[in-house]
């Protein structure tokens, strides 16, 4: 049956089958006490044993170039306003929260890993991915923190793990210190967090905003490259780049992007940044060593500000670990969640 499944898929990458073959082996392992013949028949005794693994395999979507997607195939309305959603896996709740101009996308390499111990949710921010784009929406750091508070009620989540990249760690900080939502843990990941923050590229978008809107398709696409490109380190494959540009293609998505970086407002990471201190749940930072948008120092001062339990470094690789070293962000992030 299982090599019927394989069978049936000859394109999946390495994550599939590496899930597929666990369940292979999980399988044997489990069966080895049972009589051949027993086993064979009382298959339902087995079932359990890879059930998750079989969901988490099949709950992950491939483009045309084979390239590994996580399926948001569910969605919550905010404020009018549609999210879009997803979760894997199944037992203690762990929720990724991406960062700009990113989607919940990012977490592809990891969430399936996170997701064979953990019931695992991702979301596309407002304004963001497949979640609702508009004109005149306000997509400002407040409004994504409220997000959050309103997705971990709608969950009916009590204490999660979270994990936050970008400005989805800013989020997750305001969504306890000025929100007031509780952890259990909180990782943050090449975070936005302290002041100084912004780029002299976000004033001058947010001065002329319009006319970023207005960009050629070719221009803006062009822009957008050499943007996430100096947020790694090393060369990003042309379907990753791709995957992240196509929510921010036509019309829509091009003025939604330059609306995420117009709305930037410093106040909202002062207003959080007045609230840190110690807390009652252990805060793990990881870090880009590499990173030329939020430099490591920064990690280092937000390190002593919320007290936090540790602090791993990931040496080459810049803002966007998913992409320069994904294997090290999993393996530290793994590290954390279970200590």
């Amino acid at each position: 049956m299982l090599s019927d499944e394989l069978n049936a898929y000859p394109d999946l990458d390495r994550i599939r089958r590496l899930l597929m073959t666990e369940i292979a082996g999980r399988i044997v392992q489990d069966a080895q006490h049972l009589h051949p013949h027993f086993a064979g028949q009382r298959l339902d005794l087995i079932f359990p044993i890879w059930h998750n693994h079989h969901h988490i395999a099949n709950k992950l979507n491939y483009n045309m170039k084979g390239l590994i997607m996580l399926e948001l195939d569910q969605h919550f309305t905010h404020d009018g306003q549609s999210i879009a959603w997803g979760s894997l896996g199944q037992g203690e709740p762990i929720i990724l929260v991406h960062g700009f101009p990113w989607s919940a996308q990012a977490w592809r390499k990891i969430a399936p890993w996170l997701a064979r111990t953990h019931e695992v949710f991702f979301f596309d921010m407002l304004g963001t991915g497949q979640s609702e784009k508009r004109a005149g929406q306000n997509v400002t750091e407040s409004v994504q923190s409220d997000l959050l508070e309103a997705l971990i009620g709608h969950w009916a989540i009590e204490r999660p793990q979270v994990v936050g990249h970008d400005f989805g760690g800013l989020a997750a900080l305001r969504g306890h210190f000025v929100n007031g939502v509780e952890y259990s843990k909180l990782h943050l990941i090449n975070a936005v967090a302290v002041l100084p923050s912004g780029s002299p590229f976000y004033a001058h978008v947010a001065n002329h905003e319009a006319a970023f809107s207005g960009l050629p398709d070719y221009a803006h696409e062009a822009l957008f490259r050499a943007y996430i490109q100096n947020a790694a380190h090393y060369p990003l494959r042309e379907e990753s780049i791709q995957l992240y540009f196509d929510p921010w293609s036509g019309e829509e998505g091009k003025a939604a992007f330059y609306r995420q970086i117009a709305q930037a407002n410093t106040a909202n990471i002062d207003e959080a940044q007045r609230c840190y201190g110690k807390t009652d749940f252990n805060i793990h930072l990881i870090w880009g060593e590499r990173d030329t948008f939020i430099p490591i120092s920064q990690g280092k001062e937000l390190q002593q500000l919320v007290d936090a339990k540790s602090f791993t470094p990931i040496p080459d690789a810049a803002h966007i670990g998913h992409e320069d070293a994904p294997e090290a962000l999993l393996g530290a992030l793994l590290k954390n969640i279970c200590d």
